[in-house]
């Protein structure tokens, strides 16, 4: 990884810098040292085809080349050097590496020395540790990747640090792990800086030691499968004591998948059933990204769940979250179960909403797309060009024939040939496979997927017919030849994709919004490329040992940036707001966690709902003192 300025001290491994990276002088890409990437354009046929050719590499070649596996031949080192510490301040954030304006934005506020929050009476002081919940960079990592999305705008936002330097943390999330975790493992677990932060972690997890009996667990589920051998024993030699309190960051917010499939809390609730709970210790606080909203689910015991994946990457929806998920740690055997209900979330639900109105745009926010589906088209009209020949016969001209045609005749053109019901199984096929149906037994479930793509496909397909059509009689009127062939193609492509990128956004917009459906939250918000609304939080561990959360979001971001190559103090951004800058305010109630350590005998006797009697052989006998 090389410094953003030309400069060696970001390669440094074991020390420190000892100066500050020179400041460059324009924002030419040959003098800051990265591009500034626009926002993914994630139905562009490039990163569809990229995307998903690494997502189906990494979902049958994962499990032969986990390097979750070969990380226990590193260090395994459990962090304790803020243990001591009378308070801490800890920042998180997630799915940060996309465009660069509103990764820059969210890395600008992280990198301030103190945050001014609309909302809060005093301005809130740079987090001590900074930990990154999941999809560092979009939409597949690589070394230039990573630079360009990731180091590159946080470098600028804080390329020095005059105090004592922040740690960095990372855990990897699916995207990270499409070039199976290679450039993460060099960013992240090289003992490397990033700019004014300072990475300290070996591996693609960590525990990190916080004051006041608080820990920071940060878990690698490499796509959401088994956690490895090696990392429960790295977390089972964590020496945690009755009574301690652990903050658990992980890359996905499973629990709110816990209506249609209990299954899916499995990892997190293995790790608090076998490795944080016989210990006497509790699991007080979730975090994690990967929903690139804020959510807050609280439950009355006092824990809490929170998605907070608003670090740069499109926006996604809330009106599809569950307002409440019951949680049982042993679905197993007859323990008790956890409700955990929605407090807060940013955007509102009702803004969502609003905002999934906006997806039969989905063809204007994605041009390319148009030339990948009106291929399509194009593909369908050659064969029925042959077809209504072969009906009409060979008498008179194209142009008249195409000026001539009716929707009836070549609706019958398209049926009668063998080759225009290929393509309509073959949509209805990738239909069926894009279609994401509410989570139902698994015999229904079939159904309506099918259902779902039935529709889909039907809709696409009276989409092409009708492009045809239109463009036919259109450029029928046109003298026969060959611009008449080629104006007849490209005018097919071009209505042609955009109809059946409307058509998809309506599709989205309906498997949204219907309230028996609920689904497609991901494709619907993806296309609109919505940058608005991010987010990160701010922890506080105060000298009593209490933690208070600040939820902080961002309207807008800053979208003019310039260059600021003359700021006295080191650790100012490289870029300063052209306008008005970033205005952060509380989006959520400060959430205080109690920080009264538990007694041995209210460790066991919370434990003892949760998990077996036999389980519980680590902790002390209450009589023994707490």
């Amino acid at each position: 990884m090389s410094d953003t300025n030309g400069s060696d001290h970001n390669v440094a491994i074991g020390g420190r810098p000892t100066l500050p990276p020179d400041r460059p002088r324009t924002d030419d890409e040959r003098d800051v040292g990265f591009r500034r990437r626009e926002a993914v354009s994630w139905y562009s046929p490039r990163v569809l085809a990229d995307s998903g050719l690494r997502y189906v590499l990494s979902a049958v070649f994962g499990a032969y080349l986990d390097k979750r596996e070969l990380q226990a031949a590193l260090p395994s080192d459990i962090l304790t050097h803020h243990a001591d510490r009378d308070e801490l301040w800890l920042d998180f954030t997630a799915d940060t590496g996309d465009g660069f304006d509103a990764t820059h934005s969210i890395a600008w506020l992280l990198g301030k020395r103190e945050l001014q929050v609309d909302g809060l009476d005093r301005p809130l002081p740079r987090g001590d540790l900074l930990v990154l919940g999941g999809d560092e960079v979009y939409p597949t990592a690589s070394a230039e990747v990573y630079e360009d999305r990731f180091v590159g705008p946080f470098t600028s936002a804080l390329p020095w640090s005059e105090g004592p330097w922040p740690d960095l943390y990372a855990i990897p999330g699916n995207h990270d792990w499409f070039d199976g975790l290679t450039s993460f493992m060099r960013v992240f677990c090289q003992q490397k800086i990033v700019g004014g932060w300072e990475t300290w972690q070996h591996r693609s997890y960590f525990a990190v030691q916080l004051p006041h009996r608080w820990w920071l667990w940060g878990l690698d589920i490499q796509f959401d499968s088994y956690i490895d051998e090696p990392q429960l024993r790295y977390f089972d030699a964590v020496p945690l004591q009755p009574g301690d309190r652990v903050i658990v960051a992980s890359a996905q917010p499973t629990w709110v998948d816990v209506p249609g499939d209990p299954g899916e809390y499995r990892n997190l609730a293995y790790v608090e059933r076998k490795l944080i709970l016989p210990k006497g210790a509790r699991h007080m606080v979730s975090l994690t990204g990967d929903l690139h909203h804020y959510a807050r689910y609280s439950a009355e015991d006092g824990t809490h769940k929170i998605t907070a994946g608003g670090g740069g990457a499109f926006l996604h929806p809330t009106h599809d979250l569950p307002e409440e998920v019951d949680i049982d740690l042993d679905p197993f055997r007859d323990s008790e179960t956890t409700r955990y209900r929605l407090q807060r979330c940013f955007p509102d639900k009702r803004t969502s909403k609003l905002l999934a109105l906006r997806s039969p745009l989905l063809p204007f926010k994605n041009l390319s797309f148009i030339w990948l589906a009106g291929m399509f088209h194009a593909l369908l009209l050659i064969t029925t060009l042959f077809s209504l020949r072969a009906v009409n016969g060979e008498q008179g001209s194209v142009g008249a024939l195409l000026r001539d045609m009716q929707l009836s005749e070549l609706l019958f053109a398209v049926l009668r040939n063998p080759t225009g019901i290929l393509i309509g199984v073959l949509v209805l096929a990738v239909m069926y496979a894009f279609a994401e149906p509410p989570p139902v037994a698994a015999g229904p479930r079939k159904w309506v997927r099918l259902a779902m793509a039935a529709v889909h496909a039907g809709m696409q397909l009276l989409a092409i017919i009708l492009s045809i059509w239109l463009s036919a009689r259109a450029v029928g009127w046109i003298a026969d030849g060959t611009w008449l062939v080629v104006g007849l193609f490209a005018l097919v492509i071009a209505l042609g994709g955009l109809l059946s990128g409307v058509v998809l956004g309506v599709y989205l917009l309906g498997a949204n919004l219907l309230p028996f459906l609920r689904t497609h939250g991901n494709e619907a918000f993806s296309g609109l490329s919505y940058t608005r609304c991010k987010n990160l939080l701010r922890l506080h561990i105060d000298r009593e040992g209490v933690l208070s959360i600040h939820a902080i979001g961002l309207d807008k971001v800053c979208k003019d940036w310039e260059i600021d190559p003359d700021a006295p103090d080191p650790e100012s951004s490289w870029f300063r707001p052209a306008g008005p800058p970033p205005r952060p305010r509380l989006i959520d109630d400060v959430v205080r966690v109690d920080g009264r350590p538990w007694t041995n005998a209210e460790a066991r006797a919370d434990a003892g709902r949760r998990v077996p009697a036999a389980e519980l052989t680590q902790l002390q006998d209450p009589a023994s003192g707490g």
